[in-house]
């Protein structure tokens, strides 16, 4: 997952020559837009989780739930990026300089989701002794994950993957909208997003459910959607270099 990450700011980097400053203010804008995720997740998520179970079930819940998270995340990480855009002049980039953006937002995502897990795993290779710090949960959990098949390890490097591929698409749509004052991109953005992230109920519910044999089903649709954003990104490439919007290469 890391790997996925600084893969991505590489290649781009060394293809297009797009300034380092950007993947970092596209790693920022996701930070921005990820604290008042992390919030809700602490103060407003469990309750409402909670409540809609007990009251609606498990079907109204995994619907409630999948609309709640697929806007909550279409709409901050699309209002960041746009914020972003519009507050730090990176409305005169070309498209490369906007990829170079997007794949910063979703280059420090993946990074961010693998770093723990790296030094867990480096922590435990080079101080066996905690294992005895851990509680009987902690330790319990750790089995897990020392007890799944290897063949798992493949599912998060796709989903990394396969979703840096949509970030840099709204990041695109979104880029779009401002160049030609469009609302409709942005709603575009939106609606992207929240169509993503609105099985992650679902995802998580099977996962539980069904044990590591579903970790590679339930990211069929990170795959499905992650190639909609390449096609799309190709698309919109080619419209805005049709329109002599992209400007010169980036240096």
């Amino acid at each position: 997952m890391v790997a996925v990450g600084l893969g991505a700011i590489i290649y781009w980097r060394r293809r297009t020559g797009a300034p380092l400053r950007l993947f970092f203010q596209g790693g920022l804008w996701w930070g921005v837009a990820m604290a008042p995720k992390f919030l809700m997740d602490i103060y407003l998520t469990p309750g409402l989780s909670y409540w809609v179970f007990n009251s609606l079930g498990l079907v109204a819940t995994l619907l409630v739930l999948g609309v709640y998270v697929g806007l909550r995340t279409g709409l901050l990480e699309s209002a960041a990026v746009l914020l972003a855009f519009n507050r730090e002049g990176l409305n005169d980039l070309n498209v490369d300089e906007a990829i170079a953006f997007g794949i910063g937002f979703g280059a420090l995502e993946a990074i961010f989701l693998g770093v723990p897990s790296l030094i867990q795993i480096a922590a435990f290779n080079l101080y066996p002794s905690l294992v005895e710090s851990l509680t009987l949960d902690q330790l319990m959990q750790l089995l897990v994950q020392l007890n799944a098949p290897t063949w798992v390890v493949g599912a998060p490097i796709i989903e990394r993957g396969f979703t840096l591929l949509a970030h840099v698409y709204a990041t695109l749509l979104i880029y779009s909208g401002v160049k030609d004052e469009d609302s409709r991109s942005v709603l575009m953005a939106v609606a992207y997003k929240s169509a993503l992230d609105a099985m992650v109920p679902l995802m998580q519910w099977l996962l539980s459910s069904g044990g590591f044999g579903m970790v590679y089903v339930i990211e069929v649709w990170v795959v499905i959607m992650g190639l909609v954003g390449l096609w799309g990104s190709r698309r919109l490439i080619k419209e805005m270099s049709n329109r002599g919007a992209s400007g010169p290469p980036a240096e």
